[in-house]
C-alpha cells in the first residue's frame, strides 16, 4: 500500500476512539467485531433495524410513486424541495400540531432526516462550540457533532427498572453561557421514552434564558402507543425561532430507502441548511418527494392501523421478554424498538452481543453504541415477523440460561 498522507483528522473524530477510557469499545471497532462473527457464523436472524420484507411500504404510496416515474418530469426540484411537497408539510403540520410553517422561507424537503442532523449541525456548530447530547440516543447524532469538532457534553438520562426519562435536574447542571446546541430524540431512540410537556418546558425555558438552538429529532414522533399524546418543542411559546424540529416518513411508513424528510426551522436556519443540502447531495430524490407528500396527504386512519401493527408487536417481545431470566425489559411508549436491561447477567454489552451471535445466531446492538449510558443494555428492532420475534425469545431463554450456569 502507498505510504500516502494521513486522511482528516475529523474522520477519527466520527468513530467515538475516546470511549477506549471508559473501557468501551468505539463505534466502528464494534461493528467490525460483531460484522465478522455473522461472517464466520454465516446464516443469522438480524433485529438490528426493521425488517423492510415484512414492514413493507403502503400500496398506496408504492402505486403513486409508479405513477411519478411513469410521467417524464423535470427531476430537478428546487434545493428546498419542490414547493407543492413543501405545501404539503405545512398543511400536515398544522392539521396535526397546529403549527403556522411558511412553506416558502421555513421547510426544507431533505434526503432523510439523517441529512437533516447533518445540515443542521454543519450551520450551527463551529469547533469547539458546546453540543448537549442526550444519552443514550441515537447512535448517529454525536459522530456528526465531532465531526465539526464540537465539544459534546453527555446528558444522562435517568433509569429505574429498565425505564428512562429525562431528567431535568442533569440537564439543567449542563447547560451553560458556552452551550450551543441541545440534539434530542422524541420519543427516544433507543430507549423509546416519550417526552412530557413538563420536560420540554424546561428544555425551552432554558433554551431562550441560556441562548442556544434545540434540535428536535421527531423522526418517531407518529409511531407513540397506548393512546399517548406526542408534543413537539416547537409548539411551546418562545420556541418556533430557536428549534429546528425533522420528521419524516422512513419508520410509521417503512420507507427507509426513498430517503426523504423535511425540517421546520426559521427562515435563517433553514436556508443555511438548503446550502449544504445543495452542495452535499444536491435535493432530495422526485420521487422520494412525491412519496413523502402522499403520506402526509393520507387518511390519518391508516398511520393509525400501522402504528397497532407495530404496537401489538411491542406488546408481544415486552410480554415475552418477561420469561428470561436476568433481562429486564423496559416498555417503550413509542419507537420501534426495546432496550433491555442486561446487568444482572453480568456481561458487558459487546460481550453479551458477540456470545448471542456466536451461539445462538441472533444478532443485536450493542447499547453503548448509542452513550456511555447505554452500557449494560441492548437494542432490538421488533419490526419483524412475529415468529422471529419469538425464535429471539427462545434463542435469548437459552442464552440467559447457559451464561447463569458457568
Amino acid at each position: 500500500m502507498l505510504d500516502l498522507k494521513p486522511l482528516a483528522r475529523r474522520i477519527e473524530l466520527a468513530h467515538l476512539s475516546e470511549y477506549r477510557e471508559a473501557g468501551l469499545l468505539s463505534q466502528k471497532e464494534s461493528e467490525f467485531r460483531l460484522s465478522r462473527i455473522r461472517k464466520e457464523v454465516g446464516s443469522y436472524i438480524s433485529f438490528g433495524v426493521a425488517d423492510s420484507r415484512v414492514m413493507q411500504v403502503p400500496q398506496h404510496i408504492v402505486e403513486e410513486t409508479k405513477r411519478v416515474l411513469d410521467r417524464p418530469n423535470d427531476v430537478y426540484t428546487p434545493h428546498e424541495g419542490e414547493l407543492e411537497v413543501r405545501q404539503a408539510v405545512s398543511e400536515f403540520l398544522r392539521r396535526e400540531k397546529g403549527l403556522e410553517a411558511d412553506p416558502l422561507s421555513e421547510i426544507i424537503i431533505t434526503p432523510g432526516t439523517q441529512m437533516g442532523i447533518f445540515a443542521t449541525m454543519a450551520s450551527i456548530l463551529d469547533a469547539g462550540d458546546e453540543a448537549l447530547l442526550t444519552d443514550p440516543d441515537y447512535s448517529c447524532v454525536e459522530p456528526v457533532a465531532r465531526l465539526f469538532d464540537a465539544k459534546v457534553v453527555p446528558v444522562p438520562l435517568s433509569k429505574r427498572s429498565g425505564q428512562f426519562s429525562f431528567n431535568g435536574k442533569e440537564f439543567r447542571e449542563r447547560v451553560s453561557r458556552k452551550t450551543k446546541l441541545f440534539a434530542f430524540s422524541n420519543p427516544n431512540n433507543p430507549a423509546g421514552y416519550l417526552y412530557t410537556r413538563e420536560d420540554l418546558k424546561l428544555i425551552a425555558d432554558l433554551a431562550k434564558d441560556y441562548d442556544f438552538y434545540v434540535l428536535a429529532d421527531e423522526l418517531y414522533g407518529r409511531l407513540v402507543y397506548d393512546g399517548l399524546a406526542h408534543y413537539s418543542l416547537v409548539s411551546l411559546p418562545g420556541s418556533v425561532d430557536r428549534t429546528i424540529t425533522l420528521s419524516g416518513v422512513s419508520k410509521t411508513e417503512s420507507m427507509q430507502g426513498f430517503r426523504a424528510g423535511f425540517l421546520f426551522a426559521n427562515e435563517e436556519i433553514a436556508r443555511a441548511v438548503r446550502d449544504i443540502v445543495r452542495y452535499a447531495m444536491q435535493r432530495a430524490p422526485y420521487y422520494a418527494q412525491r412519496g413523502l407528500m402522499a403520506v402526509l396527504k393520507e387518511p390519518k386512519e391508516l398511520a393509525a392501523e400501522r402504528v397497532k401493527v407495530h404496537q401489538d408487536k411491542r406488546d408481544l417481545i415486552v410480554r415475552e421478554f418477561k420469561k428470561v431470566g436476568d433481562l429486564v425489559c423496559n416498555h417503550p411508549a413509542g419507537t420501534s424498538y426495546v432496550f433491555p436491561d442486561i446487568t444482572r447477567l453480568g456481561l458487558p454489552s459487546q460481550e453479551f452481543c458477540e456470545q448471542l451471535l456466536k451461539t445462538q445466531r441472533i444478532s443485536v446492538t450493542p447499547g453503548f453504541i448509542f452513550g456511555r449510558e447505554g452500557e449494560g443494555h441492548f437494542r432490538l428492532c421488533f419490526a419483524c415477523d412475529n415468529n422471529r420475534l419469538m425464535t429471539a425469545v427462545e434463542r435469548m431463554i437459552a442464552f440467559a440460561e447457559s451464561v447463569r450456569s458457568k
